[in-house]
């Protein structure tokens, strides 16, 4: 039985002046870990683990190849001593307001895949 990662979601739905509920996303566990290549990853399942490329202490990651529209995405780093700063850059496909550095490995970056602008957009970050 793998370990589940849960996320609480609160969805707003109008019905007139707004009705807020609660949802339940589980994320189905790694499947492996993702190694940064030039600044990019491809999204093989919903939950990764990226690490740097080389091993260096430091990488950045400006692209996510693959996607389908409406898929999360959940992205960790695989080791505290590699970490991983995801960036909004023009050349890149991944839209999010600031730099998200994840530093250890309880931080996430949760996803969602826009086939029409075709990008990666921000719904959520830990900073644990």
């Amino acid at each position: 039985m793998w370990k589940k990662t849960v996320i609480s979601l609160c969805l707003l739905t109008l019905f007139g002046w707004g009705l807020y509920t609660s949802k339940t996303l589980i994320i189905p566990p790694a499947s492996y870990v993702h190694i940064i290549n030039d600044g990019a990853i491809t999204a093989t399942s919903s939950h990764i683990l990226i690490t740097t490329e080389y091993g260096d202490a430091l990488d950045h990651l400006d692209q996510i190849d693959g996607g389908r529209d409406g898929q999360l995405l959940l992205l960790r780093i695989a080791n505290a001593s590699q970490q991983v700063i995801v960036r909004c850059r023009m050349d890149g496909n991944i839209a999010i307001p600031t730099y998200c550095y994840l530093r250890s490995t309880q931080q996430t970056l949760l996803l969602i895949y826009d086939a029409t602008q075709q990008q990666w957009l921000e719904l959520s970050r830990s900073s644990n």
